[in-house]
């Protein structure tokens, strides 16, 4: 069966490191005979705030529909953002408020147990910090990784839960960017190819 890429890019600006691991990303998929479609956040467009919590339906945008879709087509998801404050940008929390919803990622059954209804997916997080490794680890507690491992995708039944982080962007020299792309490409291809690997792994 041909693999089906969705790449959610959640930087604002095209010029970003972030965008450039998700290009190169897609590349390696691509090569790797799969199809490969995008959902750029900062293009798309919808109300980010969940207005009345769960205590109803809230009409989704044009966007949002499509971007339900998607996730729906993908047998991979790639989320690719930076951390800012410990966690995400505010528009990819915005996007998994409205986006990841009940009824259409999980549902509560009796007895307080969870349906995770996008169960059969697997999702490959890709992160950029300027913290230094050891300190979000240590000091920080390596929020954004347990938010969007636990409490999110694996909470919507995405398994497993990749993660790829890369550290002290601020000071970063182009030989080591350079040979994060290419930890990217080696990422795509583990998670495209069959290799056996860890649920949870940080790249340097």
């Amino acid at each position: 069966m041909q693999e089906r890429v969705l790449i959610v890019m959640a930087h604002p600006r095209a010029e970003s490191l972030s965008n450039a691991l998700a290009e190169r990303y897609a590349e390696a998929a691509v090569a790797a005979g799969a199809e490969v479609a995008w959902l750029r956040l900062a293009e798309m467009r919808f109300d980010p705030s969940l207005h009345a919590g769960h205590a109803g339906p809230q009409a989704l945008e044009a966007d949002l529909v499509e971007a339900q879709e998607r996730l729906r087509w993908a047998t991979q998801t790639v989320w690719v953002f930076p951390v800012w404050w410990g966690s995400f940008p505010a528009v990819l929390k915005g996007f998994f408020d409205r986006v990841l919803v009940p009824g259409f990622a999980f549902r509560y059954r009796a007895g307080g147990k969870i349906e995770r209804l996008l169960g059969g997916r697997r999702a490959r997080v890709i992160m950029t910090h300027d913290w230094p490794r050891w300190a979000y680890w240590l000091y920080l507690g390596a929020p954004a990784h347990r938010v969007i491992d636990r409490a999110t995708l694996g909470f919507c039944g995405f398994d497993p839960v990749r993660i790829t982080s890369f550290h002290e962007v601020i000071h970063s020299t182009p030989a080591a960017r350079a040979a994060w792309l290419d930890a990217v490409t080696r990422a795509a291809r583990q998670d495209l190819g069959g290799a056996p690997r860890s649920r949870l792994a940080a790249l340097p």
